[in-house]
């Protein structure tokens, strides 16, 4: 099932999806729409006490798919840190963009969590959770140049204190 999580403020093409019957991230139309700067998504199905079958997906403009890096290294995990709020950056202010944090719609009845669902996986039903954001820019590729460039001063600033 197509589980949309986040839609473009600019345009109508924008909108982001996880495919859960393929575990895969997909894009409500043909491709991304020319405001997307970023896409984070993270579906987690727990199988058991340490395993999951969930995935973590990442695309970034003019790069598309990649995979995330190994906890605390590449500008990949910053990126992510820097979409989901999960680190603080100086916001290239000059800028205009807007982030659309997307838990998906879905409702757990059950729980009456919001992007808490269920799926079936090899005849057993599974507890299933969405979350996903969208940052959005008039200009995508400034904002990426923006953000680089602030990762890899404040990395540089750490290097010199050590």
């Amino acid at each position: 099932m197509i589980r949309a999580f986040a839609q473009c403020p600019y345009c109508d093409a924008g909108g982001l999806a996880i495919d859960d019957d393929k575990l895969e991230f997909v894009f409500t139309h043909a491709g991304p729409c020319p405001h997307l700067a970023f896409a984070v998504a993270g579906l987690s199905i727990p199988l058991g006490p340490e395993q999951d079958l969930g995935r973590t997906w990442l695309w970034i403009v003019g790069e598309g798919h990649l995979p995330p890096a190994p906890p605390k290294e590449g500008i990949t995990n910053s990126i992510i840190g820097w979409v989901t709020g999960g680190i603080a950056t100086t916001d290239p202010v000059d800028i205009e963009y807007e982030t659309v944090e997307g838990i998906s719609h879905f409702l757990d009845e059950a729980s009456e969590r919001l992007g808490h669902f269920q799926i079936l996986r090899e005849g057993k039903w599974l507890d299933a959770e969405l979350n996903g954001w969208g940052v959005y820019s008039p200009d995508p590729m400034a904002l990426k140049a923006a953000l680089y460039e602030d990762f890899h001063a404040s990395r540089d600033a750490l290097l010199h204190l050590g």
